[in-house]
């Protein structure tokens, strides 16, 4: 996504000049590699709520779908450090991010 054009070269660099900007102690940006990775299979979320709860949010084709059902939850958090030990290290990351600012949205 950082080389796909969504708006003009200003608008893009802007948007990764945002990104990181955002980098903080609580906040953190890892890319994936261009290809396929666990990431492809749709956007999720997992929650702890009050109480300790966790909860998974899953986007499908035609909703999103809420659940706290514990394999469902743990499906989500394996796929979630799938991508992750998938990703890109922070400082990797923000080195791409830069070398599209760069390279492509100059």
């Amino acid at each position: 996504m950082l080389y796909r054009p969504i708006g003009t070269s200003d608008l893009m660099r802007e948007q990764l000049h945002r990104l990181l900007d955002a980098v903080s102690l609580r906040l953190t940006i890892q890319v994936l590699p261009h290809g396929l990775h666990s990431g492809l299979m749709g956007g999720f979320m997992i929650a702890m709520l009050e109480g300790g709860v966790d909860v998974l949010y899953a986007e499908t084709a035609v909703r999103g779908i809420t659940t706290s059902d514990r394999d469902d939850v743990s499906a989500g958090i394996e796929r979630f450090e799938a991508i992750r030990t998938e990703a890109l290290p922070l400082n990797m990351s923000l080195g791409v991010i830069e070398k599209a600012m760069e390279e492509k949205w100059t």
